[in-house]
């Protein structure tokens, strides 16, 4: 039997990203938004009309990822499904090459059970090979052929119910313990 290959997004599905990025946007910008008020992808949506897609170059701070806090329901959800000799895990993470190697850094200290070799920089996940993807944005769903489960936040509400939400690695650990009893390994 080959090994199931689970994809898992870094940011706002290991990390707690979100909060993070907006609270240095708010310190740069004298702003007081909170990431529940991002309703949509667009984050520049909703800030100040003189900061506008600038907010993405925050994103390229050297440093910035190292500091991300770490979601600790999830660190438990990569534990568990580390400990079956049959999954594979992957970060799949998006690129830029100003960013990776903080990535992997943080990857390193936070995700150890993680392999090193196992993490993908990519901007098109629908082209991974994965049988899941744990993800926080609508479009890496979209001509996904596994099964994509999507973390639960207010941006990403748009989809509705078209895939199966998590709120938390809590969730996660549910949602294959179900898979891995269907699939007969526990």
């Amino acid at each position: 039997m080959r090994k199931i290959k689970i994809g898992v997004d870094l940011d706002s599905t290991l990390s707690d990203f979100l909060p993070y990025w907006i609270n240095k946007y708010n310190i740069n910008y004298q702003d007081n938004l909170i990431a529940s008020n991002i309703t949509k992808w667009e984050t520049h949506t909703f800030t100040k009309p003189e900061c506008g897609t600038k907010i993405y170059d925050i994103l390229l701070d050297r440093g910035f990822f190292r500091h991300v806090p770490v979601l600790p329901k999830s660190q438990l959800a990569i534990e568990w499904l580390s400990n079956f000799d049959d999954v594979e895990i992957y970060v799949a993470t998006a690129y830029h090459p100003y960013v990776c190697k903080d990535k992997a850094d943080w990857l390193a200290d936070f995700y150890p059970t993680i392999d090193q070799k196992n993490i993908i920089f990519c901007n098109n996940k629908s082209l991974l090979d994965l049988d899941y993807l744990w993800d926080d944005a609508i479009h890496n769903g979209e001509g996904f052929k596994g099964k994509f489960l999507l973390m639960d936040y207010p941006h990403n509400q748009s989809c509705g119910d078209k895939y199966t939400r998590v709120k938390d690695g809590q969730e996660v650990i549910k949602f294959f313990k179900d898979e891995f009893k269907r699939l007969g390994l526990i």
